[in-house]
């Protein structure tokens, strides 16, 4: 049979942390890679049965993937926020698919976000997410770009679970419980977005920016339904609005940054060319 091992990674996550780490009770064995945090999430995890492992600081979750992975006795890993909770019956239909299909390098599960304790249906946030939550860590690459994650490895391929009728396939992600964590944990992301959207072939242009805010609010709030939502679509397509403003004036600063570097070497090696 198929061994699992649960990993997740803290960062003052205490609220959920116990009930995720409960619905990763049928992996072989549970690991929590600690940031540094000061709400007691390493002793909650250590009464969950969970191996405590210490990591400095990152912004990120996806600079610290790699090591998380690493600390695991099995190749199969179920990679899981702290916040998100994992729906114990799909562990039939999980192991049928790892023991049986040998090309299967990961299984996406879908995933919903909860705004202020409640699911959303609207917004941006509000659609079905699937989201790359078992994985062989043999058969992925690992991505330290925010929002890039995990993907195949050449030769392998992933496989996206079915919502159900009623969704009773789908993860509940408590994404937001206040609107100063809406804020901290956003201001992280956005300093890592320049970097991302650079080395993904994205560069920046007042136009293409302009647009860019004014299609996001639009699609937000009237494509994705955000005014069925009332106060709340008002305040996540604006909200939605700022984030990709701020996501290009990264790019812009990170751009600007490369740019600097590479007039630097360029004039160091004239320098060294005329001496």
């Amino acid at each position: 049979m198929t061994r699992f091992s649960g990993v997740t990674v803290t960062c003052n996550d205490a609220p959920h942390l116990a009930e995720c780490l409960s619905r990763l009770a049928f992996c072989d064995e549970r690991i929590v890679v600690d940031l540094g945090s000061t709400d007691g999430s390493p002793q909650i995890a250590r009464r969950c049965g969970a191996r405590v492992v210490a990591h400095p600081h990152v912004p990120i979750v996806e600079h610290v993937r790699a090591f998380a992975v690493q600390q695991a006795r099995h190749d199969w890993i179920v990679f899981l926020d702290p916040d998100i909770l994992f729906q114990p019956h799909l562990v039939g239909p999980i192991r049928e698919l790892v023991d049986t299909r040998p090309e299967l390098a990961i299984v996406y599960i879908p995933m919903r976000n909860h705004f202020l304790g409640r699911p959303l249906f609207a917004t941006r946030w509000g659609k079905l997410l699937n989201h790359p939550v078992v994985l062989h860590r043999q058969r992925v690459q690992l991505d330290r770009l925010v929002h890039r994650g995990v993907r195949p490895a050449p030769g392998f391929r992933g496989v996206s679970l079915e919502p159900g009728v009623n969704e009773e396939n789908v993860m509940a992600h408590f994404w937001i419980d206040s609107y100063r964590q809406l804020v901290r944990k956003h201001r992280r992301y956005v300093r890592e977005e320049g970097e991302a959207r650079f080395h993904t072939g994205e560069r920046f242009a007042w136009t293409a920016a302009v647009r860019a805010v004014l299609r996001g609010y639009r699609e937000c709030f009237v494509t994705d339904g955000g005014w069925r939502c009332g106060w709340r679509g008002w305040f996540l397509s604006g909200f939605w609005a700022w984030y990709t403003a701020a996501s290009w004036l990264s790019l812009r600063r990170y751009q600007r940054r490369v740019g600097a570097v590479q007039t630097g070497r360029a004039s160091g090696a004239w320098k060294a060319g005329v001496s």
